[in-house]
């Protein structure tokens, strides 16, 4: 059974790689990070690994 930790934190990494795959994806991630300046950076970049790029949270 996987644990919800390792689900997290494989999330967490996968997000990590995709934004900082190219310039233009971690432009990307900051501007979609400024509309949700409220959540924590690590949340954002868990929000953004589960919608992409195309959608942005509302808060």
């Amino acid at each position: 059974m996987v644990k919800k930790f390792d689900v997290i934190t494989k999330l967490y990494e996968e997000a990590t790689q995709e934004v900082t795959e190219s310039p233009e994806k971690w432009i990307a991630f900051l501007r979609s990070a400024s509309k949700n300046y409220r959540l924590p950076f690590d949340e954002q970049l868990l929000i953004q690994g589960k919608t992409g790029f195309q959608r942005n949270c509302g808060v």
